[in-house]
């Protein structure tokens, strides 16, 4: 809401008053705000002439949490533009605009500019991810998107989607799910975080012939919760028949 009246306020040639009301933000938000306004302030002190503030607010833009940022407005594809132009190190600018590209349809430009923001920074983890994902559906490069999505993980092994995500690309690309249930194992704790993590590493473990390992997640209460869901019921009704024929063959 404020970034939508000081593009207002711009617009007119007020950039007092649409510096002020950016000023006037929450710095503890995170609803992924926070980038943007940085970096629109700094657009707006050029137009006013204060290159330090500028600066400054260009710096804080950069080193600002991205967590839920997601540029959508026309006016921020200029001011992203800007920083660009004007920062050409700053890896975070460049993502933020392959984002909003992205969103519009310019995939392919997406993808190269995402790829100049991993080579300024590499051990970001969401322009690998996105990237994986511009390349398997823009694309069609699966090998490419395999190896984003292990960047991804490498950049930041705790985040449950990405390791979700990678394993919903091997499935697609045939991995064996011996091989699936061996990587997925070795993050059994980031399966207790995230619902469909949990319910794939189950379903792993009763194809490759697991299912005492499958139930003890669900003994464990870990996926308690889900048993609700239609997958979450079919995953514990399939564990109750494998268990029972392990029980009847011995």
């Amino acid at each position: 809401m404020r970034l939508d009246l000081a593009f207002d306020y711009a617009r007119a040639g007020l950039y007092e008053p649409a510096i002020e009301l950016l000023t006037g933000a929450d710095t503890q938000a995170h609803d992924g705000s926070l980038p943007m306004i940085h970096y629109t302030l700094a657009s707006f002190y050029l137009r006013a002439g204060d290159l330090p503030s500028a600066q400054r607010e260009y710096q804080t833009a950069a080193q600002t949490n991205s967590d839920f940022c997601f540029p959508h407005r026309l006016d921020e594809l200029s001011v992203l533009a800007r920083a660009i132009a004007l920062q050409p190190e700053d890896a975070r600018a460049q993502y933020y605009l392959g984002c909003l590209l992205y969103s519009q349809g310019q995939h392919r430009q997406a993808l190269e500019i995402w790829e100049s923001s991993a080579k300024l920074d590499e051990h970001f983890a969401p322009v690998w991810r996105n990237l994986a994902v511009g390349y398997f559906n823009v694309t069609g490069e699966s090998e490419r998107a395999l190896d984003a999505y292990d960047r991804a993980c490498t950049a930041d092994p705790n985040a449950a989607d990405l390791f979700y995500e990678r394993d919903q690309l091997w499935k697609r690309m045939g991995v064996p799910p011996a091989l699936r249930l061996q990587e997925l194992s070795e993050h059994f704790s980031l399966a207790q975080k995230h619902e469909e993590l949990a319910l794939e590493l189950v379903s792993l473990y009763n194809t490759n012939g697991h299912p005492e390992s499958a139930m003890s997640l669900f003994s464990a209460g870990t996926l308690a919760q889900y048993v609700r869901s239609s997958r979450g019921l079919d995953e514990y009704i399939r564990t109750f028949v494998k268990l029972g024929r392990l029980a009847l063959t011995a």
